[in-house]
């Protein structure tokens, strides 16, 4: 009874195997992939976009606002002058005699002593220890204007002190400043250096005209060949810093 028992399990084992070998050569002929499934890994490629508006374009040489691409059609200009001996006031007049432009003159409340050399360092020197700056009789409205011919005597190496105020008193941000400037043997000095501290918002022509002792005789020369070498520059959009 117990050698029946044995002959059918061996039979049943027998059947087992074979039908488990049937089944793996029918997966293989099939093509069926039976090995274990790995863990799928998923590749994210994260693209990153450039956004243009991000940037901010800024053409550095124009100094106009933004129209008609640089041209002087549709820009405003203006002369503002500040003299005290009158050098100044001769090339300012000269100069709007020469391009047409509106002319202003800045005024100031108090009295300098421009016959006393002594004296007038002397308040120039209390003006520059105490920031005292003298306050200006003109009340200016320039937003309607571009381009601004500045002109200035130099005192003692610096500007005059009336145009510290007049930068205190207005905003010039995104107008082109023209400067032009008289002194005895300054030239032009730190000129544009000091006009880009007093005013960061704006652009100033690199090249100021400067009316000395070398020149004031002749300072309608001078200001013939800078006027146009200014009505170059900027219609060109060159030489603004």
């Amino acid at each position: 009874m117990e050698s029946n028992d044995t002959t059918k399990k061996l039979i049943l084992f027998s059947f087992l195997f074979l039908f488990l070998g049937l089944l793996l050569f029918g997966a293989v002929a099939l093509g069926i992939d039976i090995k274990p499934k790995e863990k799928e890994t998923k590749i994210v490629n994260e693209e990153v976009k450039y956004d243009e508006t991000k940037d901010t374009i800024r053409n550095s040489t124009s100094g106009l606002r933004d129209d008609d691409n640089n041209a002087l059609t549709n820009k405003k200009s203006v002369i503002i002058y500040y003299s005290l001996s009158g050098t100044t006031e001769k090339v300012a007049k000269y100069i709007q005699d020469k391009t047409g432009f509106e002319i202003v003159k800045l005024e100031t409340h108090k009295t300098y002593p421009k016959d006393d050399a002594e004296l007038m360092q002397e308040e120039i020197d209390n003006e520059k220890a105490n920031f005292i700056y003298p306050k200006l009789k003109n009340d200016l409205h320039l937003t309607e204007y571009d381009i601004i011919y500045l002109g200035f005597p130099i005192w003692y190496n610096e500007m005059a002190r009336p145009i510290y105020t007049f930068f205190q008193d207005n905003d010039l941000s995104g107008t082109t400043i023209v400067p032009f400037v008289c002194s005895d043997n300054y030239g032009t000095g730190q000129v544009v250096s000091m006009l880009q501290k007093a005013a960061p918002y704006s652009l100033v022509y690199r090249n100021p005209l400067a009316i000395t002792n070398y020149n004031r005789d002749n300072y309608k020369e001078a200001v013939d060949s800078w006027v146009k070498e200014v009505e170059k520059g900027l219609a060109e959009g060159e030489k603004f810093d």
